[in-house]
């Protein structure tokens, strides 16, 4: 849906040689019955390689195969992090400060901390990663058991239905949650950027954009003009865009790295970035099959060559 976006769509798959298959707006009504399209309208659908990343089983895998290598996992709030120096040795340790006073010392650490790496004094103020904070909101919608047999055959879709961003998004099939319910999960990718750091805290503690949310509801209701749901949950998110849309991962002194800038797709290239940041934090040079000019961070205030 989108023309211009239909072709983006159709030239990324056909790099990765991704089987899929592009439908016409008869076509459309034809696959999915139970939704509605628009005039006009017509959708590229990848068949072998696409599906749902849960991400509350990624986190639970990825912790499990950090503690089976021997990880010791800490669920605290890191506050500060600053650098001092080893009497008896004369090199120089950081000190991570978690929020119930516990302090952590480390030769090295690798800050993976999204939108909080500007937001809390973890790095020097010249040493500041040039990122962008953008709000996004999602909106879960409450799917009731006699909807649910319907509902199921959704596609986990990206839409542009407007030249009004705000009505375009991505859609999530039902999916059962941690209390029990089960809820379609509809969202906007990014709402501009926040002027200040400062109001990151609040957007997350708020209701998110009513506007967005109304608009949200209209994109619902467009493709699923039945479905009446039980109840509907906001949720305020952040993206970290970086200034090439690639993830910073860098060294950015001997001792500390950044794996930061998921740009709206974080959860998708997790594991990869993790590994790379890894391997280039033990191993203190980079080891990976893409330049890590690629990756390379970019600062704030000034020119500051990385530490790889």
């Amino acid at each position: 849906m989108g023309s211009d976006h239909i072709h983006d769509c159709q030239t990324s798959l056909k790099l990765l040689e991704a089987e899929h298959h592009l439908l016409s707006h008869k076509q459309l009504m034809e696959r999915y019955p139970f939704m509605t399209f628009e005039d006009g309208h017509e959708g590229v659908v990848e068949l072998s390689t696409c599906g749902l990343v849960n991400p509350r089983k990624l986190v639970k895998a990825q912790r499990t195969a950090a503690h089976l290598q021997g990880c010791d996992i800490m669920t605290t709030i890191v506050d500060q992090i600053y650098e001092n120096c080893d009497e008896p040795l004369g090199s120089k340790i950081l000190s991570v400060v978690t929020a119930n006073g516990q302090i952590v010392r480390s030769r090295k650490v690798l800050l993976c901390t999204g939108a909080f790496t500007v937001t809390k004094p973890l790095l020097p103020p010249h040493l500041l990663p040039d990122i962008r904070l953008a709000p996004s909101q999602a909106l879960k919608l409450e799917v009731s058991a006699d909807d649910l047999e319907n509902l199921r055959g959704i596609p986990m879709m990206e839409f542009w239905r407007s030249k009004d961003d705000r009505e375009n998004g991505y859609l999530c099939p039902p999916v059962t949650y941690p209390n029990g319910k089960t809820y379609l999960k509809i969202g906007h990718e990014r709402l501009g950027y926040f002027e200040r750091y400062t109001d990151v805290a609040e957007w997350y503690r708020g209701d998110g954009d009513q506007e967005v949310t109304e608009k949200l509801k209209k994109s619902i209701h467009a493709f699923l003009p039945g479905f009446e749901p039980l109840s509907f949950d906001v949720h305020p998110c952040v993206l970290t865009a970086t200034k090439n849309n690639l993830p910073y991962i860098d060294m950015i002194t001997p001792q500390i790295g950044i794996a930061v800038g998921g740009n709206g797709e974080g959860a998708r290239w997790s594991y990869e970035v993790g590994k790379i940041a890894a391997n280039m934090i033990t191993k203190g040079q980079w080891d990976y099959d893409l330049p890590k000019d690629n990756f390379k961070v970019q600062f704030q205030d000034q020119i500051v060559a990385s530490k790889l």
